[in-house]
């Protein structure tokens, strides 16, 4: 729901930068909006001061804003991707009840991988 948010002020946040392709972490998003809110010129807007979103939306509602249309969903579920630092190998897992089931998934999919010199990195999310 926190890029529902950003729809939702898009005036408020209109300098937001973001990619253009790709993902975004929500840790990322939090930042970038943070920073945003700092540089406006008057009184310091927090993320609090934000209006949420108006539609008062449910589990699974989709919502049409702007030129995009976006389904709402909550989880409390854990997913990891993976990839070797060389070579090209990736993975990914997803339905872990914690960060950590997830993390050592993740961790486990590297050791098993045998990445070559470099290992390999990863990532987990809410899903």
């Amino acid at each position: 729901l926190l890029g529902l948010r950003v729809c939702a002020n898009g005036d408020t946040l209109a300098k937001l930068k973001l990619p253009e392709s790709g993902a975004i972490t929500r840790a990322q998003l939090e930042t970038a909006m943070t920073a945003t809110l700092a540089a406006l010129p008057g009184p310091a807007l927090t993320m609090k001061a934000l209006q949420t979103t108006p539609w008062g939306l449910a589990h699974g509602e989709t919502v049409i804003i702007q030129s995009g249309t976006y389904t709402t969903w909550s989880s409390t579920t854990w997913n990891w991707s993976a990839r070797c630092l060389l070579g090209g190998q990736s993975g990914a897992g997803s339905g872990y009840s914690t960060s950590s089931g997830a993390a050592n998934a993740a961790q486990l999919w590297i050791a098993a991988a045998n990445c070559p010199a470099g290992g390999g990195t990863y990532s987990i999310a809410k899903e």
